[in-house]
């Protein structure tokens, strides 16, 4: 695939310069994620990349890499090769689709973006919007925010919560405590 260029992740960069945890944006257990709901426009800076690949889901900082994924790196770095049937590849700008891999250690601020697409039994349609001044999502006619009352925070956002926004909020609930 065709290197992309260090402008292309000038917006994203900056957006993300202080984040830390793993983030997991789009769909994940038939629902739309906390974090999506939390940052809407994260959302639509990661779906301004022209990914070739059908994708549900975005994870950012991920630890494992998921097989079929589109994966590109960007930021200040060195090392940080993906390694895949023994051969290390610079993802660093240049995107490919991941196999089984495993990520050799890098230093300096690197950030890692895998767009994949997970099993689901629902179809949710949703895009990032702004409504009078405000990042939000966009699910059919209705326009979901993340609120407290909404939805019960929590500290590691490596597990996120599912929402779907055609339930109910104890429909949700039983959702984000079932057992798989």
């Amino acid at each position: 695939m065709e290197e992309l260029d260090e402008y292309a992740f000038k917006d994203l960069r900056e957006y993300l310069a202080n984040a830390k945890a793993t983030k997991k944006l789009g769909i994940y257990k038939n629902a739309i994620t906390n974090t999506t709901l939390r940052e809407p426009r994260l959302l639509y800076l990661l779906h301004k990349f022209q990914v070739p690949v059908p994708y549900t889901t975005i994870l950012i900082n991920a630890k494992k890499i998921p097989v079929g994924s589109y994966v590109v790196a960007f930021g200040n770095y060195t090392g940080g090769e993906l390694v895949m049937d023994g051969v290390e590849y610079n993802i660093r700008h240049r995107p490919m689709i991941a196999g089984k891999t495993t990520q050799k250690p890098h230093k300096g601020k690197r950030w890692t973006l895998a767009f994949y697409t997970v099993p689901t039994t629902c179809t949710i349609d949703y895009e990032p919007v702004v409504v009078e001044g405000e990042w939000v999502i966009k699910s059919g006619n209705k326009y979901l925010k993340y609120t407290p009352t909404q939805r019960p925070t929590h500290e590691s956002s490596e597990d996120d919560e599912p929402y779907n926004p055609s339930l109910t909020q104890a429909q949700n609930l039983m959702l984000r405590f079932r057992q798989d």
